[in-house]
């Protein structure tokens, strides 16, 4: 019976689709509801008939016929399952057909640019969006419900294409009609506050974002409740917006309640769900700990096949989906998957839009990352540059998209000696950055950092410390030095300052680092135990014998609190003390702190760490006045490191103690033995 009746209705709504050849029949058989025309299209597409099914929705009257279609992304199947051209029909009829001697009305027009969004057309949606505004507010005036709708979806539309100086007159115009309106407190604001919230962050303006989002749950926490979609979008947006600003514990918080809410109200597999197990893949990504690679690929993964049952396996949304499970497969060492995944969106977005817009653009930089990583850099950056190439045309020198893919195309270049294109490609995001988003903005510190860290590392080192300079000047008044982009450019500073002999500078800056993580020693106690190790080998290289060995005092003890003697910082910073009292005349006061190390590392059974430490205590012990003790000790150093240099190709240890042995052979008579080693150094070169 079930299957009779199945039957009997398709044949029904194929019945119905065939009327629609009728000239006269479309006004009387659908009239101005939608619901018998949706069951009809989803029956059809069940079947197979897509041609049906194309006919009957350009059969419709009225575009706003439609808005049932759009419920739960329904349409956007539709859309992937009838291809672009029924669609593009739609929007070519809404812009010139007349009905009843009149065109399609501002609200009808409306309809398919929100249809046009959700398929991300945004080329045709942003004319059609801007038309729909200003007719609709001439017809109906600026506060008029269907005249907001307009705004934000014209907003919406220019913030996709970059315009963002249009989408925000618009936005903070709605917000103080909103408020104005509304009250402060309103459903309204608190969706203007949403809307503009993305947009700052969009802008890279991720304070203002937070600040305009953290109000919106507030209210709409106060007047849906915590569990509702509404409050939820804004939490996933505000996850968004932390995490650009790399507060990563934060953004996992409130994406954590997000994610609650969203499955409690739609379920595992819905597409407001896959939302935000993408956004907190992202977030947990960013947090780079090994603990969470499990979650995270559940999460792509989760998000990904709920994208493609859902908005089928063409939609823009499953394809960025896919680059995602792409890289999580990249991060745990899958890399052949992870480019056989990026290679068919590449080649579903070449299909779908053709070589020439930012989606392809996108896939493109992808995919050349995946290659460059399996080692494949001549293809990978052939299509690297392509990207870069194509983002300048599509998107503008200066959008976040090109200029990221820009600098990696300039470390691609560093990597393969091509040196003044590199740093000149860095230099250019760098300068492109600070114009766009201001010199205290997060991305243009890091694009600095990453000019200076070059420079340095390319034989420029002066610039490149006067760079660091500069932005951790601008860092520390933005930001203050307790924050972390300040501390990563005062910490990088003084390496480049300690590379370079500056010892006197170096140590300005590194109490200052100390001085910070003092303010709050419980939560930056590992921090803090790093930057007395560091201020105590910098006192060390400048000579400062008392101050060094006050600070890795402080050092080895706080270590020791937080990981236990055998711990492999402790063991550093011992071995480090030990050769401070050799280096000051003092060996014998260093020969008990060796001798732990050299007992810790035999019962761990580490040869290199070993070997370097053997070679640390002869040295004091021989110098201490035991020198037959002491060249017991080198010599078991030389043959653990001579293993090391024939099995694993680890030289450099092996040759300082052969120099080590020479020196002490000469200067013990023993011009034979010298003269061995000395042979046996030579051979090496």
């Amino acid at each position: 019976m079930a299957k009779y009746r199945k039957k009997s209705l398709i044949a029904g709504h194929r019945c119905l689709a065939t009327r629609i050849d009728a000239p006269s029949s479309t006004p009387f058989v659908f009239g101005h509801h939608s619901y018998v025309t949706r069951w009809t299209v989803s029956h059809l597409l069940v079947v197979g008939d897509k041609a049906a099914a194309s006919k009957l929705l350009l059969s419709l009257r009225y575009l706003s016929d439609l808005v049932d279609l759009s419920d739960n992304f329904v349409v956007i199947e539709y859309w992937n399952q009838l291809g672009s051209a029924t669609w593009d029909q739609l929007y070519l009829r809404s812009l010139n057909s007349p009905h009843g001697g009149q065109q399609t009305s501002p609200s009808d027009r409306l309809v398919l640019v929100g249809l046009l969004v959700e398929a991300e057309r945004w080329a045709s949606a942003a004319p059609l969006a801007r038309q729909c505004f200003e007719l609709l507010e001439e017809q109906n005036g600026r506060f008029h419900e269907d005249t907001c709708v307009a705004a934000t979806r014209y907003s919406n539309i220019a913030q996709q294409q970059d315009d963002f100086e249009t989408a925000l007159a618009i936005l903070l115009e709605e917000l103080g009609n909103s408020r104005a309106a509304f009250g402060p407190r309103s459903e309204e604001a608190s969706t203007d506050l949403n809307n503009l919230g993305n947009l700052y962050t969009d802008m890279g303006r991720f304070p203002d974002a937070v600040e305009c989002l953290e109000e919106a749950i507030d209210i709409r926490e106060e007047i849906f409740g915590t569990c509702h979609e509404r409050t939820a979008n804004s939490q996933n947006n505000l996850g968004l917006a932390l995490n650009e600003l790399e507060d990563y514990v934060g953004a996992e918080k409130i994406l954590r309640l997000a994610l609650e809410s969203r499955r409690k109200m739609f379920g595992e597999r819905s597409v407001y769900t896959s939302t935000t197990q993408n956004n907190l893949a992202i977030c947990l990504t960013g947090i780079g700990s090994d603990k969470h690679q499990e979650e995270i690929g559940d999460l792509r993964l989760n998000c990904y096949e709920t994208r493609r049952d859902i908005l089928g396996p063409g939609h823009p949304r499953t394809l960025t989906a896919m680059l995602g499970l792409a890289r999580h497969k990249s991060a745990v060492g899958e890399i052949d998957e992870a480019i056989e995944i990026s290679d068919q969106v590449l080649a579903l977005r070449r299909q779908n839009l053709g070589e020439h817009s930012g989606a392809y653009a996108s896939a493109l930089s992808i995919h050349a990352g995946l290659l460059i990583e399996a080692d494949k850099t001549t293809e990978g950056g052939k299509l690297l540059r392509q990207s870069v190439e194509l983002s300048n045309k599509i998107l503008g020198e200066s959008h976040p998209d090109t200029l990221t893919r820009l600098a990696r195309l300039a470390f691609l270049l560093l990597e393969n000696n091509e040196v003044d294109e590199g740093l000149a490609y860095l230099r250019d995001v760098y300068d492109a950055r600070g114009k766009k988003l201001g010199q205290a903005s997060p991305a243009t510190i890091r694009a600095g950092n990453n000019y200076a860290q070059a420079l340095i590392e390319n034989g420029k080192a002066d610039d490149g410390i006067d760079q660091l300079r500069r932005l951790l000047r601008v860092a520390s008044r933005s930001f203050g030095f307790a924050d972390p982009k300040a501390q990563t450019i005062a910490y990088n500073l003084v390496s480049a300052l300690e590379d370079q002999g500056h010892f006197g500078e170096a140590i300005k800056v590194q109490l200052k680092l100390v001085v910070n993580y003092e303010a709050d020693p419980e939560d930056s106690a590992d921090d803090l135990a790093n930057a007395y190790e560091d201020l105590a080998r910098l006192y060390a290289n400048s000579d400062q014998f008392k101050q060094s060995r006050r600070f890795y005092v402080q050092a080895i003890k706080l270590f020791e609190d937080i990981y236990g003697s055998s711990d492999e910082d402790v063991l550093r910073c011992k071995q480090s003390f030990g050769v401070l009292y050799r280096n000051h005349g003092r060996p014998k006061d260093g020969i008990g702190l060796l001798e732990d190390v050299v007992s810790a590392y035999r019962t761990q059974q580490e040869p290199s760490d070993l070997g370097s430490a053997l070679m640390a205590l002869g040295s004091n012990v021989y110098l201490a006045g035991d020198r037959v003790a002491g060249f017991k000790l080198l010599e078991e150093s030389l043959e653990i490191r001579r293993g090391l240099c024939r099995d694993e190709n680890e030289c450099g240890g092996y040759v300082a103690t052969l120099e080590r042995l020479v020196e002490f052979y000469e200067e013990s008579n023993m011009g034979a033995m010298a003269e061995t080693l000395r042979k046996e150094r030579e051979s090496l070169q």
